[in-house]
């Protein structure tokens, strides 16, 4: 049994970051910086094999970091789209994996939407990029998938 290839993650449609956000800090890269480590890579890997595994559906909450979700979007014209209300639990940089080539992901807090720093990973040979971005404790972001020609997506999401 393979792993399942993860060739892109939460690839942005446009790689605009929003001016009246300071998600990302300062210095380096589109949005601070930020980077996954090789180890952290590693751990993420991991979960494509060993899980733990879960399934979510549009408008679920995404409630448990460190797992490999298999998320059911919902059909949106001739495409498939979904929204996941996320908290933090805490304040920290959040590395989000879609294993899918190409899907479109977007990180709201409110109406602003969040800058995602690309990162391109060492340490785990199945993941080719992921994205990252720097969230505040217990403030709800919303993260919207797709437009995709998939019906479902399968996701990882770290803290670092």
């Amino acid at each position: 049994m393979g792993l399942f290839p993860l060739v892109t993650a939460f690839a942005l449609m446009q790689s605009s970051c929003s001016d009246s956000s300071d998600a990302g800090g300062g210095g380096g890269g589109v949005c601070g910086g930020f980077a996954l480590t090789e180890e952290e890579a590693e751990h993420a890997c991991a979960h494509l094999v060993e899980g733990p595994f879960g399934e979510l559906a549009n408008g679920e909450p995404l409630a448990n970091l460190h797992m490999l979700y298999t998320v059911t979007l919902e059909p949106s014209g001739d495409a498939y789209v979904a929204s996941l209300p996320f908290v933090p639990r805490e304040a920290a940089v959040h590395a989000l994996i879609v294993l899918e080539a190409g899907v479109p992901v977007r990180i709201l807090q409110g109406d602003t939407e969040l800058c995602l720093e690309p990162s391109e990973p060492e340490g785990c040979a199945d993941i080719s990029a992921a994205h990252l971005v720097e969230l505040d404790r217990n403030q709800e972001v919303t993260i919207e998938i797709g437009p995709t020609s998939s019906p479902t997506v399968r996701l990882v999401a770290e803290r670092q």
